[in-house]
């Protein structure tokens, strides 16, 4: 080994961490407003916001492969019951902080946990 073969060796190991501190970052920021984003397919369904909610509020999103009750509860968010075979999405921990994630496979649902400050131009509407 020469000397610039330990030096890329040291800068590669450098940058592949680097996602892991963007991604810690983005965690550790305090966000005002935690919302919920439902996507099927990778297309938008419907936003619920976490921030402020305490009530409990049940429902069901139909994909073309079957339906996934989702509740939120408690500033928390989580799938009661799915039609899939597996349900491993009913089997996941509720989220309630950004960049956390339940994902439906055979569904193609994802709900993932994002975050705005208070500042931004978007109107807050709570259920």
């Amino acid at each position: 080994m020469k000397k610039w073969d330990i030096v890329i060796i040291i800068i590669l190991l450098i940058l592949s961490f680097s996602p892991h501190i963007v991604f810690y970052s983005i965690m550790q920021r305090d966000y005002d407003i935690l919302y919920a984003n439902i996507s099927v397919d990778g297309k938008f369904v419907e936003k619920y916001y976490l921030t402020g909610n305490n009530k409990i509020y049940e429902s069901t999103i139909s994909t073309p492969v079957g339906e996934n009750i989702i509740v939120v509860d408690n500033q928390k968010i989580y799938i009661k019951e799915a039609t899939c075979k597996d349900h491993l999405c009913v089997h996941a921990k509720p989220i309630e902080k950004v960049g956390q994630s339940i994902i439906c496979l055979p569904h193609r649902l994802q709900i993932e946990i994002k975050g705005l400050e208070q500042n931004s131009d978007i109107d807050i509407k709570t259920y």
